[in-house]
């Protein structure tokens, strides 16, 4: 073979290697991945102004370790998307020397996969939310006084889904 027909076979055979290759499938970080809850706290004698919980602990039932939220009348915390049950305590003045007060919210829902793309995967959507406080024996631990449900369908994270009044 002449050396000419060599270098057209090569430059053949490292373009057609370009051309078969695949951009990286990696998910873009703007890609609406699955959406966690958002809860805003109101105050329940003015129900128009937001009321900061003090020293707010959010920790799971099932969890020794929870999320701190500090001077924020709203947070965002995620659902479990193995079940159609959240539980979180909720505690105000956690940091205090009695350990604060603790309510119990429970979160039902129902969830659907929904395909994104290759590089994202599936995410978990989750409708029919429903938002109730477990009521304790003693009065004087009921600091949440109402939870209203704004959003029953969580599909995203650009609107608050559950107000609770405190």
């Amino acid at each position: 073979m002449s050396r000419f027909l060599l270098k057209i076979v090569f430059f053949v055979c490292i373009t057609n290697l370009f051309w078969s290759c695949e951009r990286d499938d990696i998910c873009p970080l703007g890609t609406i991945t699955t959406p966690k809850l958002i809860i805003e706290f109101f105050d329940v004698t003015e129900p128009e102004n937001n009321k900061i919980p003090p020293n707010l602990l959010v920790a799971a039932e099932d969890s020794e370790n929870g999320f701190l939220f500090e001077n924020t009348a709203e947070i965002v915390i995620p659902l479990r998307t193995d079940s159609n049950e959240t539980i979180y305590n909720l505690t105000i003045n956690s940091e205090s020397e009695d350990g604060g007060v603790t309510n119990q919210v429970i979160f039902n829902y129902s969830t659907e996969e929904v395909y994104i793309n290759r590089a994202c995967g599936y995410k978990v959507e989750f409708f029919g939310l429903q938002a109730t406080r477990s009521l304790e024996s003693d009065p004087d631990n009921q600091w949440i006084s109402n939870i209203s449900v704004q959003e029953t369908l969580i599909n995203n994270e650009l609107e608050t889904h559950v107000y609770i009044f405190h």
